[in-house]
């Protein structure tokens, strides 16, 4: 049980950490975390604004996973499963819901640009590079 007790705090600290960075902006464009997208890796802007969507419910499941791991820490047997179970799927759908929100702002975000290409907005074009290595 300490074993469960220490991923769920883990990963409940990680994700605390990464929603405070996409809620500041201070995210950089990546290929591991974040709302990674078309879209959102199109540009920086797009980039940094799916991830500021997606920083309080990320935020939100972190809390829910540390909560989760104390609960888990102070109970023994089936209520320990219980509790972990519960807050680890709660935390799973709150990380969903953001990333589907976050997707839907970079989207709104690139499609939104003139018609000279939904990219136009963007000053950058490292994500087309990071796209193009992603698809293989």
């Amino acid at each position: 049980m300490v074993v469960f007790v220490v991923v769920l705090a883990v990963l409940g600290v990680a994700l605390v950490v990464l929603g405070v960075a996409g809620i500041q902006e201070r995210l950089p464009r990546n290929r591991f975390v974040g709302v990674r997208t078309e879209d959102s890796l199109s540009c920086q802007e797009a980039y940094a604004l799916a991830n500021k969507v997606a920083a309080l419910p990320t935020t939100a499941a972190g809390a829910l996973l540390v909560l989760a791991a104390v609960g888990v820490a102070g109970l023994d047997g089936a209520e320990a499963a219980v509790v972990g179970t519960v807050g680890a799927a709660g935390a799973l759908g709150l990380l969903l819901a953001g990333g589907v929100q976050g997707a839907q702002a970079a989207h709104a975000l690139t499609t939104g640009a003139t018609p000279a290409g939904p990219h136009s907005r963007c000053t950058d074009c490292v994500g087309c590079e990071l796209m193009t290595s992603l698809r293989g």
